[in-house]
């Protein structure tokens, strides 16, 4: 930041200096610093199940360093941005996409760490685009759920841009193999990404005689994974299948397997999309074509017509990536149709009244009508001891923490589907017999009497750490600096993991102001000097002052300094201290004309050099100039013609002669355009009588 912000002032002027460095020019565009530059201003996502924000919604334009240095794939870190979401489920994609935007983050970076702002923050999954694609992508599994996590996005080389952010989290099912016996079953329609795709797996042309197959005989499959499911009930089926990166041309085919899940030598294909149009793939309610083949072609979106699901019988979906990249897709149903699976379940017990550091027991009440359980996996949650679990149970949790939590259970099938539940509760606060909270407050007045750039640090002891602080009405946050703050008592009120709080009060003062003088208001006629008498209090060396605007005035940087104002005018005194504050004062001179000019009606033409030897127009201090003087005998004739003539000259004018030769005696009549200091033109015209001895 450049200046701080400006002083009160005593009386008309209140300015501040430019802050460069706020607002930021990129491509043209002017964009203001992001909120979410700083860690411990993250912009929360909401839902991150399914989130995806407008393409050009988020940008790095304008961010500053957070401090936290390069993660560890980055080559820098100055034009950071932070996202924080609390995690529902154990696994998530995260996609930063700057491709296709007119301002776009051309080489973003990504991190995803687990941590507090301001304490310690552990990197987990780090992406840097060194090839200009303008997209990366983070996935992690393993997610403790209810706990906060932080994306970060840069660019490198400090390149910054627009992007969009796409958030997917998800609780992973078995790993989709590559073939149809060894496909991924599914239990339910939860939106799930596949990272990568590899080869084409044993079976390598497993999309035969479907529009995979471009020519007779060619193989169908490049990259591929296979999905399969069993319909729990009568009703329709929608997907969408979005790739990871973008421009990847996925393509899909749709198979009934007529004997069975497991049937996949005798699958019959009923749906099929491998157009080459950009965009992701599917099946909607729309579309009305069930066949869409290679080259993209009018009236092909890449969507096919839905289908009609019949219970018990059962799918396989081939998914291949034609353009054989290895990356994946993330896919989400849709429809009344519903896979059958297990159904997960757990019993909380107390379900209320349930308070921090006290045992409670969580208990499966899971079912499967058609077939057998094999495998369960817990996830107690955020600071839940023990926080994991692979045994059915039943399970003696405790919670280190007051707060909302969320418990998830994941079983396995014996055909090794996977389908999850999650549920919440709350663990009331538990303060009894802790150690009093102790306040060190650091205070920064503003830089300026007036400004708004003072700041708070808080520094906490007792209680149990972490601490999560609120400022004024806002809501509690692992935040200890507040910034941008003007003189006042402000309100820090503070919570720990426990749910013991207190609060503390704390005022920011400010600087002595700057008195800054310009003097009376002054009314003078034009043309006449005044002297300009300005003061400050106090002074300071390395302050500087300047009058503005400089018309009339000797010398702008002297507080008493004389002027001729060309006009009524308010001129400004400025003083910017050696601490950067800008403070202003003015005063208006009011300027009074007198437009009065003379002439003389009667010339003597001798051609002495004499006394009324010569005709002009002669004004007052407020005249500039004669821009023009032109005199003309009785039949119109003009005899003489001049510019910026002297009005204040009386041997300037016209001498009675033209052409060499004097003039006869008689009456001539004149015409003269006279300039004020003003800028103002006036036009007089009038009589002479021209005598000779």
């Amino acid at each position: 930041m450049i200046g701080k912000p400006c002083g009160k002032i005593n009386r008309l002027v209140k300015s501040c200096l430019t802050v460069f460095g706020m607002l930021v020019f990129v491509s043209g565009v002017l964009y203001a610093q992001p909120t979410n530059d700083d860690c411990d201003e993250a912009r929360e996502i909401k839902d991150p199940s399914s989130y995806c924000s407008g393409k050009a919604e988020f940008t790095t334009a304008g961010a500053t360093d957070s401090g936290y240095g390069p993660s560890g794939c980055w080559d820098t870190s100055v034009n950071d941005v932070w996202f924080s979401f609390t995690a529902k489920a154990t696994g998530v994609n995260i996609v930063i996409n700057g491709k296709n935007i007119g301002s776009g983050l051309r080489n973003p970076q990504a991190t995803l760490y687990i941590g507090v702002c301001g304490g310690q923050i552990q990197e987990l999954e780090c992406q840097s685009d060194a090839t200009g694609s303008g997209g990366v992508a983070l996935i992690e599994n393993g997610l403790v759920v209810g706990a906060t996590y932080y994306i970060r996005v840069s660019g490198r080389s400090n390149v910054a841009g627009t992007f969009q952010l796409c958030i997917t989290n998800f609780n992973p099912p078995v790993v989709p193999g590559q073939d149809c016996p060894t496909g991924a079953i599914l239990c339910d329609k939860s939106a799930f990404v596949v990272q990568t795709l590899s080869g084409s797996g044993s079976l390598t042309n497993e999309g035969k005689g479907t529009c995979l197959e471009p020519f007779a005989g060619s193989q169908s499959e490049d990259q591929s994974t296979w999905l399969r499911w069993t319909a729990a009930n009568n009703g329709t089926l929608t997907f969408d299948i979005t790739p990871l990166k973008e421009g990847d041309d996925i393509d899909f085919a749709l198979f009934e397997l007529p004997g069975g899940i497991d049937d996949c030598v005798n699958k019959k294909p009923i749906r099929c999309n491998a157009t080459s149009c950009d965009g992701p793939t599917g099946l909607n309610l729309t579309s009305t074509d069930t066949a869409e083949d290679f080259n993209c072609e009018p009236g092909e979106d890449r969507y096919v017509k839905y289908i009609d699901m019949v219970e018990g019988k059962s799918y396989g979906l081939l998914i291949n990536n034609f353009d054989n990249t290895g990356i994946g897709f993330r896919i989400q149903w849709g429809g009344t149709g519903e896979f059958a699976g297990p159904k997960p379940d757990f019993t909380i017990d107390p379900l209320s009244g349930l308070r921090c550091d006290q045992d409670f027991t969580v208990t499966d009440a899971s079912s499967f009508s058609n077939g057998t359980l094999v495998g369960y996996e817990w996830n107690f949650g955020l600071r839940a001891i023990p926080e994991k679990s692979t045994s059915k149970g039943p399970h003696q949790i405790n919670y280190s923490s007051f707060g909302n939590k969320f418990i998830s259970l994941t079983v396995t099938s014996d055909k090794g589907c996977k389908v999850t539940v999650v549920k919440s509760l709350y663990a009331e606060p538990c303060c009894e017999d802790l150690e009093p909270f102790t306040f060190t407050p650091e205070v920064t007045t503003p830089g300026c009497n007036g400004g708004s750039d003072g700041s708070i640090r808080i520094y906490a002891t007792g209680g149990t750490p972490e601490y999560y602080f609120k400022f004024a009405d806002g809501t509690f946050k692992p935040k200890t600096e507040f910034r941008q703050l003007s003189t006042g008592i402000y309100e820090i009120a503070i919570v720990d993991i426990k749910g013991c709080t207190d609060s503390i009060s704390v005022f920011v003062g400010e600087p002595d102001p700057v008195i800054v003088d310009a003097g009376p208001d002054q009314e003078i006629e034009l043309g006449d000097s005044t002297r300009l008498q300005g003061s400050y209090f106090p002074f300071t060396n390395g302050d500087s002052t300047w009058w503005s605007p400089s018309k009339g005035i000797r010398d702008i940087n002297d507080l008493e300094s004389y002027t001729v104002p060309p006009g009524t005018i308010t001129y400004v005194l400025s003083v910017l201290t050696d601490a950067g504050c800008l403070i202003q004062d003015s005063l208006l001179i009011r300027v009074t004309v007198d437009r009065t000019v003379f002439t003389p009606n009667v010339m003597i033409a001798n051609g002495n050099g004499g006394p009324n030897n010569f005709f002009n127009v002669y004004g007052k201090k407020a005249v500039k100039t004669i821009e023009l003087l032109e005199v003309y005998d009785r039949w119109g004739n003009k005899v003489y013609k001049s510019s910026q003539v002297n009005p204040f000259d009386v041997s300037a004018g016209w001498d009675g002669y033209f052409n060499g030769n004097p003039v006869e005696q008689g009456v001539y009549t004149w015409l003269a355009r006279v300039l004020y200091l003003d800028e103002v033109t006036e036009v007089y015209t009038g009589d002479l009588t021209v005598l000779r001895q």
